[in-house]
């Protein structure tokens, strides 16, 4: 029977996707640091090897000039004794001399001098041997190829002979340092120590040649060098002395540079387990934790099973719920969108009729509309769900309504566009929509009706005055439909000494009229500016307008206390544009604090005071 192969759940994709996170950086870095260091190391062991190459062929150097500056004198003497060398008294007097040299000086191993002008002669610091028997028992050479070898040297040379011992049967690698004296036909063979080579030579873990001129080798620390540089993976430094006489070659063994770097990349190893391990531990953890809030994702998705496909698997299996969610937010936002340019509409009263006009065809709003009228209207706490049903306003063929709930959670603005200025339909509509509301909601709904406009540019008249119409329904239970009416003033004529006291009264009355200004006060009742302005300071000690701003925000200031009222529109209420920030100025600079500040106070005060009377 065939078995269904198992999916990997969401809590493995998880852990999965932690550890990855986890551990490629870890990978990457480790690799990446062992490269860089034994390259790094690489690097500085070329550098000291380098540095120790220049080293030793300063010491070399050194040596060969001290050697060059013993022959000088030794010829020097030769010369003196010209004679005496003839008369075969040099045969007894060199050797001392060469033996006390050598005795002096760690670097050689013996010092030989041949003249041409002698030649079947040659002295050591052994004694004075004939040409023929030293060349074939000391340099294991005939006689004619050391005479060819030696005299071919110009100024200075290198010789590397086999030297046989006393017993004939070892035969021992000898390097001789060949300089022409001052003469041109004498010559000092000075024998290298080969303990002295090795020392200045030596280095751990790296090995060296010697070369001649002609680059060929004269002696070498490497055991079988040619059979065991070809097998073995090294780095190769080459460098030579200034007068060109010797070449230095020297040798790093790849392999040794590893294994320096085994001690070093074992502990970093081991640091880096470490930290995976607890890593590790940490993913878990985090796996755990991050995991319920997709568990709870998939219980919510669970819910909505019905747009889930059956062969949907993991997290793929929540992306059509969300993208249903994600459509219906696009659709609200499309909403929203439209509502804040009906409230741009409301509020902004610097744009102009054509610049509102072009918005709203934009947004398809208004297109077919002349007239407009704006309703405020208020509801008790579950009147906004049920308005949406019994309203009648939308299937009437000529309008076209838009609500906006955006200013308390009791309060909606309702913008009706027709297409005649004929009323008739329109309150019969509004009649049957409070009628809907008394039937299906025990509280009743109130709808405050501004002016009929012309032109989206007026709508913001419209809604002043439904505002206005509403400013006392919290101080009374006012339900059904109120109309918007302009307010009239009786006007006296001849002295009237109650006219202050009348401006004070229509001023508090009418405080949120959106031109209430002193010029429009005192055409209202019928009075020159300057003479109402003169009576009112007389007989208040102040302006008119620091009364009329006096008691807006006293007004202000009691909706903020009594109502849940936004301050965006408490200002507008109070004449002033969206933004607030000029209302939110001024409120600050008569009361010391915000708006959202005075109302937070007051609610603590109210709180406080029912706590003392309990």
């Amino acid at each position: 029977m065939h078995q269904k192969q198992r999916s990997i759940s969401i809590y493995e994709r998880f852990l999965f996707s932690f550890l990855a996170v986890l551990l490629l950086p870890v990978i990457a870095f480790s690799t990446a640091f062992f490269y860089y260091n034994q390259i790094n190391y690489q690097n500085k062991t070329v550098e000291r090897a380098e540095q120790s190459m220049e080293n030793s062929i300063s010491i070399l150097e050194g040596n060969l000039d001290n050697l060059y500056a013993t022959m000088s004198y030794h010829s020097n003497m030769r010369y003196m004794q010209d004679k005496i060398v003839q008369k075969d008294v040099l045969g007894t007097d060199i050797p001392d001399a060469l033996s006390s040299e050598t005795a002096t000086n760690t670097f050689l191993d013996g010092i030989c001098y041949y003249n041409s002008l002698m030649p079947k002669r040659i002295y050591t610091e052994s004694g004075t041997f004939d040409i023929a028997y030293y060349s074939e028992h000391y340099l294991n050479m005939s006689h004619e190829g050391f005479l060819e070898t030696v005299v071919s040297i110009r100024n200075r040379g290198w010789i590397s002979v086999q030297e046989a011992d006393e017993s004939d049967s070892v035969q021992t690698l000898r390097l001789y340092y060949v300089v022409r004296g001052r003469g041109k036909s004498d010559y000092w063979l000075f024998k290298i120590s080969k303990l002295s080579l090795q020392q200045i030579f030596f280095e751990e873990d790296v090995e060296a040649i010697l070369l001649n001129a002609d680059e060929q080798p004269i002696f070498t620390d490497i055991k079988d060098a040619d059979v065991d540089l070809q097998q073995r993976d090294i780095i190769e430094l080459k460098s030579g002395s200034k007068r060109g006489d010797f070449i230095l070659l020297k040798f790093i063994d790849k392999g040794a540079l590893s294994r320096e770097m085994r001690f070093w990349r074992n502990c970093f190893l081991a640091v880096i387990l470490l930290i995976t391990l607890l890593g590790v531990l940490i993913v878990v953890i985090l796996t755990n934790k991050q995991i319920k809030p997709v568990y709870e994702l998939r219980d919510y998705c669970a819910g909505k099973s019905m747009v889930i496909p059956e062969n949907s698997k993991g997290l793929s299996a929540y992306l059509y719920v969300i993208k249903d969610m994600d459509m219906q937010i696009e659709m609200l936002n499309e909403l929203k969108r439209k509502e804040r340019l009906l409230l741009q509409v409301l509020w902004d009263a610097n744009s102009g009729e054509s610049e509102l006009s072009e918005k709203l065809k934009n947004e398809g709003l208004f297109i077919n509309t002349k007239y407009y009228r704006v309703i405020v209207a208020m509801y008790p706490e579950d009147g906004k769900r049920k308005l949406e049903n019994y309203g009648s306003l939308k299937s009437v063929e000529e309008f076209e309504v838009h609500a906006i709930d955006t200013l308390t959670e009791n309060t909606c603005i309702i913008i009706v566009g027709m297409q005649s200025d004929s009323n008739t339909v329109f309150e019969e509509e509004l009649r049957k929509l409070v009628k809907a509301g008394q039937t299906e909601i025990p509280n009743a709904i109130s709808l405050f009706v501004g002016e009929q406009v012309e032109g989206v540019s007026q709508i913001r008249s419209s809604y002043r005055q439904a505002l206005l119409c509403g400013k006392d329904a919290l101080a009374t239970s006012h339900s059904g439909i109120t109309f918007y009416t302009q307010p009239k003033i009786e006007k006296k004529s001849g002295n009237d000494e109650h006219l202050i006291e009348r401006v004070c009264k229509y001023i508090d009355d009418n405080i949120c009229l959106y031109d209430l200004s002193v010029s429009f006060v005192s055409e209202q009742f019928g009075i020159s500016i300057s003479n109402l302005s003169h009576q009112f300071k007389r007989q208040m000690n102040r302006t008119i307008l620091e009364y009329i701003n006096e008691r807006k925000f006293a007004y202000a200031a009691s909706l903020l206390r009594e109502t849940d009222y936004s301050v965006l529109m408490i200002s507008t209420m109070l004449g002033y544009s969206q933004p607030a920030s000029c209302f939110i100025k001024k409120f600050g600079s008569l009361y010391g604090m915000t708006p959202n500040n005075y109302r937070l106070a007051n609610k603590i005060d109210e709180e406080q005071h029912e706590s003392d009377q309990v």
